[in-house]
């Protein structure tokens, strides 16, 4: 029955984003020697011919933008949204100057091949997308600059160097709207604050659109940093200010955006819960409970937090696995392998040297007896169904998670290497389904972040993207857990569902961060 529910809202998620959304084509742009994969979204009218070029922040993509992109398409505006490189379906190595360079390049290709004007055309940019957009100032006039939470390009006292990737433009930005969201930090708001007195102070008539002068700063209410691109008042509040700088009658509000992500999350409760018919499909076996009762949880936390030390500290020696190529997500990567390692050494040797017939011994034997194919595969396929399905579903609708061959290998390689940390959360969790459980892998997942990203010997401007991405990283550990859980509960098995989890963890840290090399 639940199946059949699954269907229904996966159906459902289908149908509004077949019915609703805009059309859109792909295209690769070559621009001098950067290839930029764009996605191109046709208006619901025309609008005067205005296009508005999209960009996205750091360890983002351009389906990320789609929301976005859709609702700007229902507002009359040709949307053309793109990969920077090492993002989404961009293969060329990521670094901060190579994609301020593509974005010039792709304004001077779209002007020469005549696919917009400049004087038709908006900028808008979120995060470091954002801070880029400000400063194609510098590159070519354009009739409006729109910067969602930019990252911050104002040198200021309170806000290190490190933290100013992208130095302010040389000229004023045209019609610069800067929108900040209000949970944000005080500095942040602060720079952007900045930002506007450089562009000559806060002025919104239409005279100042005309003269293109205008600029204002606008906090959202309730927003954060990355909620702002799902946020009814900044579509109205962006939809209002590119009208005025264009300037179009302005038109009667659409919700559009809001209905395709309506659409996109019944997709997402559908697929959830055909995880759990496709795991009865899966042969499982006698139940073996491998780790009834772990250590105790002072122990357990004891453990992991000279765990989480030995690997923080390590990484600013040096990273391990820097091989990969993976901007800031090869720190965490390598935290997460030297952590994994020792808390599972240590749990391993704790249950092993116990007296045979003992219940720690007996745990033990159990752990060592189901380890064979059966939860090999119980994991396996477990993890690849939610890497495939989910991967194409949000693909499809909201994110780029659905990898290129660079990509790939770097997941292939990461799960093996990921399988000791996952392992050593399953033995020192309870049971699944007690509360001691969830607030013991609470506590160790904060435990792994402080660990990446406190200063134990100096600040590191690529760190800085663990918190960036806190909002998705709460999403996807909850999701992984219960996933896990799902899994130990079908199977009895503690391997199972640590291979599930190194699958899941892998697929983040391929599928997430910028790519720094081939």
């Amino acid at each position: 029955m639940l199946a059949a529910l699954g269907v229904i809202f996966l159906a459902a998620g289908v149908l509004v984003h077949v019915r609703v959304a805009r059309p859109e084509h792909q295209a690769v742009l070559t621009a001098c020697d950067c290839h930029l994969p764009i996605t191109i979204i046709e208006p619901a009218a025309r609008g005067g011919d205005v296009t508005a070029i999209v960009f996205h922040g750091l360890s983002a993509n351009r389906r990320l933008m789609d929301v976005l992109g859709q609702s700007l398409a229902w507002s009359d505006l040709r949307v053309i949204l793109v990969d920077f490189p090492g993002h989404g379906d961009n293969t060329d190595a990521f670094s901060i100057e190579r994609c301020e360079e593509c974005a010039g390049a792709l304004l001077d290709t779209l002007v020469r091949e005549g696919q917009i004007n400049p004087d038709r055309t908006i900028l808008i940019g979120h995060s470091l997308g954002g801070a880029i957009a400000i400063r194609m100032a510098d590159w070519m006039p354009v009739a409006a600059t729109i910067a969602i939470s930019p990252a911050p390009m104002v040198p200021r006292k309170d806000i290190p160097d490190y933290l100013i990737p992208v130095k302010p433009p040389r000229r004023r930005p045209a019609n610069l709207l800067v929108i900040m969201g209000e949970s944000e930090p005080k500095r942040f708001k602060q720079a952007a604050a900045e930002l506007i007195a450089m562009a000559g102070g806060e002025r919104h008539e239409l005279e100042d659109f005309r003269q293109r002068r205008a600029a204002r700063l606008i906090v959202a209410p309730y927003a954060s940093h990355t909620s702002l691109l799902f946020n009814r008042f900044v579509w109205d509040v962006t939809d209002v200010w590119w009208r005025m700088a264009a300037p179009i009658p302005l038109p009667t509000r659409n919700f559009f955006g809001y209905v395709l992500a309506g659409g996109m999350l019944a997709g997402l409760v559908g697929l959830g819960l055909l995880f759990a018919l496709g795991l009865r499909l899966i042969p499982a076996g006698p139940a073996k409970i491998t780790i009834a009762s772990p250590p105790s949880m002072v122990t357990t936390l004891g453990a992991w937090l000279v765990a989480a030390a030995i690997g923080g500290g390590l990484t600013y020696l040096f990273v391990p696995l820097a091989v990969l190529r993976i901007y800031s997500g090869d720190v965490l990567a390598s935290v997460m392998l030297v952590a994994g390692i020792v808390v599972a050494v240590f749990v391993w040797r704790r249950i092993g040297a116990q007296p045979f017939g003992s219940a720690q011994g007996k745990r033990a034997a159990s752990l060592r007896s189901a380890t064979g194919p059966a939860e090999w595969l119980i994991g396996v396929a477990a993890g690849m169904f939610v890497v495939l399905a989910l991967g194409a579903w949000l693909n499809w609708q909201v994110t780029d998670l659905w990898m290129t061959a660079g990509r790939w290998w770097r997941f292939a390689v990461l799960v093996p290497l990921m399988l000791p940390y996952a392992l050593a959360e399953e033995l020192t969790l309870a049971w699944p389904g007690t509360a001691r459980r969830y607030l013991t892998f609470f506590v160790q997942r904060v435990l792994l972040l402080l660990a990446v990203v406190l200063p134990f010997g100096g600040w590191h401007i690529d760190r800085l993207l663990i918190l960036l991405l806190l909002p998705y990283l709460v999403i996807f550990s909850l999701g992984q857990r219960l996933g896990a859980d799902a899994v130990r509960r079908h199977s009895g098995s503690a391997t199972a569902a640590a291979i599930f989890g190194a699958i899941l963890a892998a697929w983040f840290l391929a599928g997430v961060f910028p790519v720094t090399g081939s």
